[in-house]
């Protein structure tokens, strides 16, 4: 289950995946540059609180993900997702990533961010900012 040209639940291939890679790693490398000259427009738009947020969930992020979309790929298969037309199947893609960051940030609230505040009270010789 990966982001494919076919959405997030879709197929993927091996070769279509490496010239992704590519094109990110050159995608992300123009960003890195653009945010760091301060004032710019990448600047502004990594200063919003929702884009802040999804900054500080990776962790979250990275053990929820899978679950959520096996589970949500299972589901749409028993409904024949594979037989959608493409309007259907874009509405739901952009369903399953809104599922996985509500998803996301409950296992973030509920779990990580307690975790965190209890390790720290606990191991931390250094007071909290």
């Amino acid at each position: 289950m990966t982001l494919t040209p076919e959405g997030v639940i879709g197929p993927s291939s091996k070769t279509a995946h490496h010239t992704r890679d590519f094109v990110l790693i050159a995608f992300l490398a123009i960003m890195i540059l653009g945010v760091s000259g301060g004032g710019s427009a990448m600047t502004r738009i990594f200063a919003f609180g929702s884009v802040v947020w999804l900054g500080e969930i990776p962790h979250s992020l990275y053990i929820a993900h899978a679950p959520v979309l096996f589970v949500l790929r299972a589901g749409l298969d028993e409904m024949g997702f594979e037989t959608w037309a493409g309007p259907a199947r874009v509405v739901t893609n952009f369903a399953a990533i809104g599922i996985v960051i509500a998803a996301v940030g409950a296992l973030f609230y509920m779990v990580e961010r307690p975790a965190r505040r209890r390790f720290r009270d606990r191991f931390s010789l250094i007071e909290p900012a």
